[in-house]
Formats: C-alpha cells, sequence, structure tokens
C-alpha cells in the first residue's frame, strides 16, 4: 500500500503549506525577541547588582583601612579605593575600564569617626541595540563610618 501525503486544499485548491509556514515564521521572531530581552534585561540587572556591590566593597575597604585608603586633600588619590572596586567589579561581566569611582571623605578627613561615601557609575551597554535601551547609566553610591 502507497502512503500519500494528506495535504488539506481551500476552496480555490491552493494548499495551505505556505501559510503555516509564514504562521510559523512569524512566531519564532516574537519568541526569539522575547528570548533575547530576558536575557539583556537579566544581563543588565547582573551588572547593575555588580556595580551595588563593588560600591559596599569599596566604603568597605575606606572605613576598614582609614588613612591609609587615600588622603582627603587631594582629589583623584584615592588609588587604593579605586582598585578594590575595580578589583571587586570584574567579576562582572563589564569594562572595568569603564567604571567611574568617586571617593568623599563628608567631614574632610579621613581620621576614625569620620564619615566616607564612595559612588560607582558605569555607562551600561548592551549586546543588541535593537531594543530601546542604547546606553543606561547605572550608579550607586554607599556610606559609611571609619573604624581604624
Amino acid at each position: 500500500m502507497i502512503r500519500q501525503s494528506v495535504i488539506r486544499k481551500t476552496r480555490g485548491g491552493n494548499s495551505q503549506r505556505g501559510s503555516m509556514l509564514f504562521d510559523f515564521t512569524i512566531s519564532a521572531l516574537v519568541l526569539l525577541a522575547l528570548l533575547f530581552g530576558v536575557i539583556e534585561i537579566s544581563r543588565l540587572a547582573l551588572v547593575a547588582n555588580a556595580i551595588a556591590n563593588s560600591a559596599r566593597a569599596g566604603v568597605r575597604f575606606a572605613i576598614v583601612h582609614g588613612a591609609n585608603a587615600g588622603t582627603p586633600q587631594s582629589s583623584g588619590s584615592h588609588a587604593n579605593v579605586d582598585t578594590a572596586v575595580k578589583n571587586f567589579a570584574g567579576a562582572a561581566p563589564l569594562n572595568t575600564s569603564s567604571v567611574a569611582v568617586t571617593v568623599t571623605y563628608v567631614d574632610g578627613t579621613n581620621t576614625p569617626g569620620s564619615r566616607v561615601e564612595v559612588k560607582v557609575t558605569y555607562a551600561y551597554d548592551p549586546f543588541m541595540t535593537y531594543y530601546a535601551l542604547n546606553t543606561v547609566h547605572l550608579g550607586s553610591v554607599s556610606r559609611g563610618v571609619i573604624v581604624f
């Protein structure tokens, strides 16, 4: 017995194979766009969390090391705190050279009992620029009191 494939015909005699292929293509494109969007948003959340944790690591370094973390009188002399922040941020999928760190000694000194603030910013560049996210600026601020 020879099997023949059954092809449904419309009233005009045309097959429906073309319409099923079109429906699959549209559905697959929508599902792929949704999948890539979820991946991009998940990566954005991962990088935002890494930036927040980097700010915490920087302020932790500043409050523990106190006077050794840098001199508050000259700006840009907080290389130890910058290094601690960038080392911590390096665990995430981001470019550490784009991480900007600002260290502020609120009381003007880095002696025990003084307050310190570490601000970390990062310009997030998505993998897929098809979405509306061209560049998102992420940032986090962490504050603490110097112990030692």
